[in-house]
């Protein structure tokens, strides 16, 4: 599954490390979202470096408070331009109970 579902009330570490190919320096930005059941985490990222990216590894990670059976998923936008960016296999969402 796309989607994390708390096995117990608890905080966790939620996070993202994405691998992005071949990104154009015309995109506006970047918006990547970790969306929970109580709440929207946001990070954006422009990408313009005055010239192409061969690839870029953004990564943010929170600390979300999450009831027993709350879910969270990655989801993410390119806000303008060229929507040409590839995610490879190295993209990883990860969550786990710290307290």
């Amino acid at each position: 599954s796309n989607t994390f579902t708390a096995p117990v009330t608890g905080k966790y570490l939620l996070g993202f490390e994405m691998r992005l190919d071949n990104i154009d320096a015309s995109t506006t930005s970047y918006s990547f979202y970790l969306v929970t059941s109580n709440r929207t985490y946001t990070y954006i990222f422009d990408p313009d470096v005055g010239n192409d990216r061969l690839y870029y590894t953004p990564s943010h990670s929170i600390l979300a408070d999450m009831d027993a059976n709350d879910t969270a998923k990655m989801q993410y936008y390119v806000n303008a331009g060229a929507a040409q960016a590839m995610i490879v296999n190295q993209t990883y969402f990860y969550g786990y109970l710290v307290a």
